[in-house]
């Protein structure tokens, strides 16, 4: 009943409608949403200061006179271009919006996603697309269109990506350390969140060859006992 819950919201002319999702492993029934709930409805800037941005295109309603207004278009990164394409949409501060809380959207994650793909290529590609993302992140949080905070989680995201990515690949230990060293030479590190995960992290990427045989365990054991 997807459809029955938000054309009346599309009807109104708004330029995006923003919903939720239910997800599961492997698979998921079909379910009727149990209804909805207007968290708010208003200007994009309210919403950005209280809730960020989005990050997957596919939460969201978009309609296409705003798009066509504004020239936004998907651009080229492997990852990440749904947020890259969300957040440049909600720099038009003026743009409508409203927030349903309403499942109406069943996300499906199984053992073949590139989530869990280790394959060494596709982990570096995805490293090289994260820089690029960081950059794009830095020139529009440098915008000031909203507080700083509000773009700091994608920075963040990113660069626990690339960490990531180094444990899963267990690359050679010199493309290790000049993508850490990359990473500092961008003021990508520290990391700025919180929890033991990134406090790992951060303790790792003080020593890239700490991080690199901690890479071993990553990719051969971890996986072995997944």
């Amino acid at each position: 009943d997807s459809y029955r819950t938000l054309v009346p919201f599309a009807q109104k002319g708004l330029d995006i409608i923003y919903f939720e999702n239910l997800s599961g492993e492997n698979s998921l029934l079909c379910q009727a949403s149990d209804g909805f709930r207007v968290i708010i409805e208003g200007c994009i800037k309210d919403f950005v200061i209280n809730y960020g941005f989005p990050v997957s295109v596919w939460l969201i309603w978009f309609r296409r006179e705003f798009l066509i207004e504004h020239g936004l278009r998907f651009k080229p990164f492997r990852i990440g271009e749904d947020a890259v394409f969300c957040m440049e949409a909600l720099q038009e501060e003026q743009g409508s919006v409203v927030y349903l809380r309403a499942n109406v959207y069943q996300y499906i994650k199984h053992s073949l996603s590139t989530v869990y793909d280790n394959d060494r290529t596709k982990l570096r590609t995805s490293i090289d697309n994260a820089f690029s993302l960081y950059l794009v992140y830095q020139q529009l949080s440098e915008n000031k269109r909203y507080p700083s905070r509000v773009y700091q989680r994608f920075k963040d995201s990113v660069c626990v990506l690339i960490i990531t990515h180094l444990l899963r690949g267990n690359f050679s230990y010199l493309f290790t350390r000049r993508t850490i060293d990359k990473m500092q030479h961008n003021s990508m590190l520290p990391l700025y969140g919180v929890g033991i995960v990134i406090r790992m992290l951060n303790i790792l990427c003080q020593t890239p060859w700490v991080l690199w045989i901690a890479s071993f365990g990553h990719r051969y054991i971890y996986r072995f006992f997944r």
